[in-house]
């Protein structure tokens, strides 16, 4: 028996059908992309520690992290993995279990990168960067706050090489602070952890989080102690600078184990830093620097500084705002910088010293002149606006 509307289907489902394969013959299979890695420990025993272990490839989320690719590595420490995720709204980063609680982890941020090392001074800047998102054993949280969080990891090491990054091993960190040389004091201790068992469980006994618990492993162990450098710094110490593996170290003992980056670049070294006073962050996370006087003089200056949110100053890539700026007639703006729910930066205008313009943004002819009228000023939005944000 013969059904009409039966027919009728059959060809429509193949003319369904037909459109589909064509759009995946033009189209073609989703691309992987891939990356190729090594796991590195630092020492004569390192050889043995990186052979056939179990590297993840991980998605941070506000909750459990997703693993995106898994692998082993090889007797050399290398491994490769592939995933369809190139990009993430979160942030990406790498996991390697070294068995025996010891976890060492690379943040990625949100590409996937073509190489990346995984060592001990990636993982001190992952657990550091990553402090207030990694608890319970798990990195998780918003978004936009880990990708800044990412942003700060790359301030202490380069992902690629699995070395200090240049921020650190450049002034003015470098000798001028002590941040360079507390981190590999760091990287030592961890080093120690993964060799020697007395030194790694007396280091997880010693950096419990707030809740007093027993971190899972040292990635957690080195964000509680991020967290709270001062607890129990003199035994840390006593494990982190005998080691040697890498250099140069600290030699004398912290009274506490904070990485502080200093970052000084306002975008123009003839425009450095004076006299800096408040600091508003728009929803971006960029930061907008009151600046206030002409370094070296007792003069205003009429520029002021916006810093992204890694600490590095803007320079109008893909439409950011350029650093440092002197629209809008700004002269010494004292402490007064603040940003509106709609993205609108405002500074104060105060001004002293000299030079002194004739008129400030809020004045006309009749109105007082001279220095501390206290105007408010919105910039220029040709120069500064939303957009660019």
């Amino acid at each position: 028996m013969t059904y009409p509307n039966s027919v009728c289907l059959s060809r429509f489902t193949c003319r369904f059908i037909s459109v589909i394969l064509i759009a995946l013959a033009i189209t073609g299979p989703a691309r992987a992309a891939t990356l190729n890695g090594v796991l590195s420990v630092a020492g004569p025993a390192a050889s043995s520690l990186v052979q056939q272990v179990r590297v993840t490839l991980f998605e941070a989320t506000e909750f459990t992290p997703v693993a995106l690719a898994s692998t082993v590595t090889d007797e050399a420490g290398h491994f490769e993995l592939s995933t369809n995720r190139e990009t993430s709204n979160s942030i990406l980063f790498l996991s390697a279990a070294l068995g025996g609680r010891v976890r060492f982890i690379t943040i990625l941020g949100d590409h996937l990168p073509e190489a990346a090392t995984i060592n001990e001074v990636t993982s001190v800047a992952a657990s550091y960067a990553m402090a207030q998102f990694f608890r319970t054993g798990r990195i998780a949280g918003d978004a936009f706050r880990l990708r800044i969080a990412a942003m700060m990891s790359r301030n202490i090491a380069d992902p690629a090489t699995g070395e200090l990054s240049e921020v650190l091993r450049s002034s003015p960190n470098a000798d001028q602070t002590n941040a360079m040389r507390l981190t590999h004091s760091l990287a030592n201790l961890l080093n120690q952890c993964i060799q020697i068992e007395g030194i790694k469980e007396a280091v997880l006994l010693s950096t419990r989080n707030e809740l007093r618990k027993i971190p899972v492993d040292t990635a957690e162990a080195l964000a509680n102690l991020a967290r709270n450098p001062a607890e129990n710094a003199h035994l840390i110490a006593l494990f982190a600078l005998t080691g040697t593996a890498f250099a140069p170290a600290l030699t004398t003992e912290p009274d506490q184990w904070t990485i502080a980056v200093k970052l000084n670049d306002t975008g123009r070294p003839d425009v450095p830093f004076g006299g800096a006073a408040n600091v508003a962050w728009d929803s971006r996370g960029y930061a907008w620097v009151a600046n206030n006087v002409t370094q070296g003089t007792p003069n205003s200056t009429k520029f002021n500084v916006v810093l992204r949110p890694d600490g590095h100053p803007a320079d109008g890539t893909n439409g950011e705002p350029v650093s440092p700026f002197n629209t809008g007639g700004l002269l010494g703006v004292g402490w007064g910088v603040t940003v509106d729910r709609n993205d609108h930066v405002w500074f104060g205008n105060f001004g002293w010293g000299s030079p002194k313009d004739l008129y400030y943004p809020s004045q006309t002819p009749s109105s007082a002149s001279g220095a501390g009228t206290g105007s408010g000023v919105r910039p220029r939005q040709d120069v500064i606006s939303r957009s660019m944000l």
